[in-house]
């Protein structure tokens, strides 16, 4: 049995969820938004966030949504600067070098993963947000 005095260790950790934001915006527009109203755009980084992304993009009025996912100077990196770690893409696996105007990330909700597409495109996206508990 403890007492209310005993020191006991503990950990803290933030929860985060996707919402989907139902704008249609380029890329850059989407990326601004996220960062003023929540955290940014989505990071999927996990199986588990993939998951959540394919729930939450049902609702989406855009078959594909913005995520964080960028290519630049050769490389495709999330705008947190988080290398792609976990697969994202189809089994075809990382795209090395997509055409000049497709060079931002969306999600996919009709396939299941992110592919590149053009950044002007007006789509829904994904933002990343803090989650508290009551």
């Amino acid at each position: 049995d403890k007492t209310c005095t005993d020191r006991l260790k503990f950990y803290c950790m933030k929860v985060y969820e996707l919402i989907v934001v139902h704008q249609k915006s380029t890329w850059e527009e989407a990326l601004e938004y996220c960062r003023q109203n929540y955290i940014g755009l989505a990071i999927i980084n996990s199986e588990d966030i993939m998951e959540e992304a394919k729930i939450n993009s049902t609702v989406a009025d855009t078959d594909e949504v913005w995520t964080g996912l960028r290519f630049l100077a050769g490389h495709w990196f999330w705008v947190n600067g988080a290398g792609l770690g976990y697969n994202v893409w189809s089994s075809n696996g990382e795209l090395q070098c997509p055409a000049m105007n497709q060079r931002c990330g969306v999600y996919d909700r009709t396939k299941g993963f992110c592919k590149p597409t053009d950044c002007d495109r007006r789509l829904n996206f994904l933002c990343v947000k803090e989650k508290y508990e009551d």
